[in-house]
């Protein structure tokens, strides 16, 4: 025994011996017990991930659910085209949010077809290019805004494996245009590396848009040919140039009038297509964003000389659609629509409920047990 410091007497020093363990024991168990409180309320903890997450995104632009590839989204240098993105398997995911500057004016259509005068576009003719990046779209309120024909992607070719794809909107997308009263032209995103591919990628879009009045042009749209990760890098110019002349020709095979997409300047020049050879043949369809022109202002049309169709923005605002679009001005127009090729009428279809969602697959063991709790409310 001692005495107290303070004067207060005498204590056994055992007794602090255990008091002190006692003390340290308790404060521990207070901090567990906060901290397993705080998991309870966020959500729980590393036994409650789940297997499959998904969330709605922006998608193309028209996005990168793709794993697999690298390329389509209308887009190259600052003055080109672009689409919201992505699908697994679909090129246009990659290059999603891949514009660094350029991508036209916003443009509000409504707005624009009023300044401008919907009547007065005698020899032109305002439309869209859609795709299941642009979700489920309101196809009356598109035609009420003056919109007269929807260019629609019907599919596309993975980059690594080469699997030809259907657009999950595309049946959608052409059945609600043309029940609308908008004439409807298609384009297929190909990364096809030899004629034969081509010959099959048209046939494949042929077949599929048989039921459907396709009325304005059957597109070729291929870029990303330069990336690294392409399946088409080590094509040469000449050789992508047969490549999609080998696909628009099949395409006027079957009886539909064919278009090449690209940016302009990969176009002006034969810069990085034999353009001087498809012109001879075939409609072109010009992708160039000016910030601060339109085709409806003065003199804006002689930008787009010698070019069928003008995509000039990737930002239009056009009632019906949820996602920016992009916006076209065909330099043509028709009287009536064309016939569908097939004499048997196609299945009426629902949009794409999940056409924006992103799934990310999480690859954890799943154990089985005798007994499953499931949670009836979130915690």
């Amino acid at each position: 025994m001692r005495k107290d410091d303070l004067g207060f007497g005498y204590r056994e020093t055992r007794n602090w011996r255990i008091v002190v363990p006692m003390i340290v024991v308790a404060v521990l168990l207070a901090v567990v017990i906060g901290i397993l409180v705080k998991m309870s309320r966020d959500g729980g903890g590393p036994e409650d991930e789940p297997v499959i997450s998904a969330e709605v995104g922006e998608g193309d632009s028209d996005a990168a659910e793709d794993t697999e590839n690298a390329a389509d989204t209308k887009s190259t240098e600052g003055v080109d085209g672009g689409q919201i993105a992505g699908d697994a398997g679909d090129p246009q995911d990659a290059l999603a949010g891949g514009m660094t500057s350029g991508e036209g004016a916003s443009v509000d259509v409504t707005a624009l077809l009023a300044a401008d005068g919907a009547n007065e576009l005698s020899g032109r003719s305002m439309g869209i290019d859609v795709a299941k990046y642009q979700g489920t779209i309101d196809w009356a309120q598109v035609a009420g805004a003056g919109i007269e024909f929807a260019m629609v992607r019907v599919g596309y070719r993975t980059m690594e494996t080469g699997e030809i794809c259907e657009d999950t909107n595309a049946r959608y997308n052409m059945q609600e245009a043309q029940a609308n009263g908008i004439k409807v032209g298609a384009y297929f995103f190909s990364t096809a590396v030899t004629v034969e591919e081509a010959v099959e990628e048209a046939d494949w879009v042929a077949d599929m848009i048989a039921q459907y009045r396709i009325t304005y042009p059957v597109a070729y749209n291929c870029e990303g040919f330069t990336n690294p990760e392409s399946r088409q890098d080590h094509l040469t110019q000449s050789e992508r140039t047969d490549i999609a002349d080998a696909f628009l020709k099949r395409i006027y095979e079957r009886g539909y009038t064919p278009m090449f997409y690209a940016a302009k300047n990969e176009m002006e020049g034969d810069a990085q297509w034999d353009t001087s050879r498809l012109r001879q043949s075939y409609k072109l369809w010009m992708a160039w964003y000016p910030d601060d022109l339109t085709p409806m202002d003065e003199g804006a049309d002689s930008y787009a000389d010698g070019y069928a169709m003008w995509q000039y923005t990737s930002k239009g605002s056009v009632a019906g659609v949820p996602q920016p679009v992009d916006v076209n001005i065909a330099y043509f127009t028709y009287e009536g629509a064309a016939d569908a090729k097939s004499d048997i009428a196609p299945e009426s279809v629902d949009a794409d409920v999940e056409a924006l969602m992103k799934f990310t697959e999480v690859n954890e063991a799943v154990t089985a047990k005798e007994k499953t709790n499931l949670r009836d409310i979130p915690s």
